[in-house]
């Protein structure tokens, strides 16, 4: 009977450490250890950085020591939108920034992504992206600005997912940081998150700006028009004065409107002001446009 209890109370003993070693991360999470005793960290490295007591659990079965809990984060991607975001350039301007940033929970720094808050996060990427801009848009103007899409597309990807943890300090004091074995980039480091995504859609002059910028461009389509065709219209003059040298400006230009349909006077008005050679031109150069 004791040796029937003692084995009795061997399989619940094991099934209760079973039970409390072996569990199961659901899909689409992962899993944070952190011990009763010692908490999430082991200690730290030779830098004074913490060190994990292990890496983080993925979805599927896993193995625990009985005093460890485990917490679970979602795997799934959190999507910072950049909807027309104003920023201020030189000379005055101000241009239109859209784009997105999309990351996740990181499982080389989980326990990092636990330590800071969803909002802290956001924060701190839109003041990443604030100065990704200043360094490449503040020092030139709004047209110089609206070229730099894809310029500054790249800094800020090369910025969030470098492994330069402390891109800011001098070249001399940057280094990079490596945790259970592997690197770790910046945004992992700051705030625990794995970038999938850091792009600029879209640089454009605000909606004022913008309209005053088509004005002063369809100004200077107007200007380069009236420019090429008063040059065309002299080469015309020019080519009836030879031919003609006897007949004044004002009679030559006058046919020439008469050709082109800007004169107020139609044909058969002009006909008895101008010689006949020159008003039969004119009514050559009608018909061939008809």
């Amino acid at each position: 009977m004791d040796n029937v209890l003692f084995i009795l109370a061997l399989v619940v003993f094991f099934a209760g450490l079973a039970y409390s070693c072996i569990f199961k991360i659901p899909d689409i999470y992962y899993g944070l250890p952190s011990s009763l005793f010692g908490g999430r960290f082991r200690g730290v490295d030779s830098n004074g950085n913490s060190v994990p007591i292990r890496a983080a659990y993925t979805e599927g079965l896993g193995f625990k020591l009985p005093w460890w809990t485990i917490t679970l984060a979602s795997k799934d991607p959190v999507t910072k939108e950049i909807k027309k975001k104003k920023f201020q350039v030189a000379e005055g301007g101000t241009v239109l920034v859209s784009g997105v940033i999309q990351y996740r929970p990181s499982i080389k720094m989980l326990y990092r992504f636990e330590e800071v808050a969803d909002q802290t996060i956001s924060d701190g990427l839109e003041s990443e992206l604030n100065q990704i801009l200043g360094i490449h848009l503040l020092g030139g103007g709004m047209e110089e600005a609206i070229t730099k899409r894809a310029a500054v597309s790249q800094a800020l990807w090369d910025k969030l997912t470098g492994e330069i943890i402390n891109p800011n300090d001098p070249p001399e004091k940057q280094k990079t940081r490596i945790v259970l074995g592997k690197k770790v980039s910046y945004t992992e480091n700051s705030y625990g998150v794995e970038i999938l995504k850091a792009s600029i859609d879209t640089i454009d002059p605000d909606e004022e700006l913008q309209k005053a910028r088509d004005a002063k461009q369809r100004e200077q389509y107007e200007k380069e028009s009236q420019s090429t065709e008063w040059k065309h219209l002299r080469e015309r003059m020019a080519e009836i004065k030879n031919d003609f040298p006897e007949l004044r400006d004002k009679e030559v230009l006058e046919a020439v409107q008469v050709w082109q349909k800007q004169a107020t006077k139609n044909i058969q008005e002009i006909k008895g002001e101008i010689p006949a050679v020159v008003a039969s031109m004119a009514s050559s150069f009608l018909r061939g446009k008809k």
